[in-house]
C-alpha cells in the first residue's frame, strides 16, 4: 500500500509543504491532458467525480504524522486532486489536526463548474481564516 502522504517538500514558496494525494492512482489521473503537465500524459482521463481514496485511510495517515513541523498542506500527487468526490472531507480532517498551516492546491480545474466540486472549492476557501490566505 503506497501512501496517501508525502513530504515534508521544500518549497521557496510555501516553505514545509506536506503533499496529500486524493487519487493515489498508477499514471496521471485528469480531467485534461495538458502537453506542459509536469507529470506527463494522463492516463486516466476523467470528468466524474468519485472517491479514490477512503477518508478513514487519510485520517490514519495524516494521525500518523500530526507531530511534523509544515506550513502548508498540498492536495495535489497523481492528477486533478478536485476529481476526489471527498476533497471537502478531506480538508475538514486537515483542518481538525488543528496545524497552523496554510492550504493549498497544487492543479488547475474546470471542475468548479460541477455543482459538488463547487461547494468543494467553497468549503476549502471558508476553512481556513483569511490570515492564513498568502498572495
Amino acid at each position: 500500500m503506497s501512501s496517501v502522504i508525502y513530504g515534508s517538500v521544500a518549497s521557496w514558496r510555501l516553505g514545509k509543504s506536506l503533499g496529500i494525494d486524493l487519487l493515489s492512482t498508477k499514471g496521471k489521473t485528469c480531467c485534461f491532458d495538458c502537453v506542459y503537465c509536469q507529470l506527463g500524459r494522463t492516463l486516466h482521463l476523467l470528468t466524474e467525480r468519485r472517491q479514490f481514496v477512503p477518508a478513514e485511510r487519510l485520517a490514519e495517515e495524516l494521525e500518523s504524522v500530526k507531530g511534523l513541523d509544515i506550513d502548508y498542506v498540498t492536495f495535489s500527487g497523481m492528477g486533478e486532486p478536485a476529481l476526489a468526490s471527498n476533497l471537502g472531507e478531506a480538508i475538514e480532517l486537515v483542518k481538525n489536526i488543528k496545524w497552523e498551516v496554510k492550504l493549498g492546491k497544487a492543479a488547475y480545474s474546470f471542475l468548479p463548474i460541477n455543482t459538488a466540486c463547487r461547494k468543494d472549492y467553497l468549503f476549502y476557501i471558508l476553512a481556513w481564516p483569511l490570515s492564513n490566505l498568502r498572495s
